[in-house]
């Protein structure tokens, strides 16, 4: 019927995380106690953006990857940055004197193209 024709969705995330760093400003150079610099919304997980592969053959991309420039509803400044004391922390969308990590969210889109 009908229902079948609708293409089923998938939504895939990567956070890219990054340290402040008094000579430099922000860079990928974390501590090793901190979360990858690609990693998931937890940062356990390893998560670089070229590792992310489709689940099967049966799966195909429908965008590139892009950064989610939105941030609990509201936009975030360019970049898509969200900023912290400290890993894990509660994020927010400004720039403080003590963020010393910030992180954005990576999405792109997969959908199921078999229809047997």
């Amino acid at each position: 019927g009908a229902a079948s024709d609708v293409p089923i969705r998938r939504r895939e995330e990567a956070y890219e995380n990054q340290r402040w760093n008094p000579m430099g400003g922000f860079c990928e150079k974390l501590l090793l106690s901190d979360r990858w610099g690609w990693s998931d919304v937890s940062g356990l997980q390893h998560r670089p953006l070229d590792r992310v592969a489709l689940p099967s053959p049966h799966w195909e991309w429908e965008s590139d990857w892009y950064v989610d420039e939105n941030f609990g509803g509201e936009p975030t400044e360019k970049g898509g940055w969200t900023y912290a004391i400290d890993f894990p922390a509660t994020y927010t969308k400004d720039k403080k004197w003590n963020s010393c990590v910030r992180r954005r969210k990576w999405i792109r889109y997969r959908r199921y193209k078999s229809r047997d």
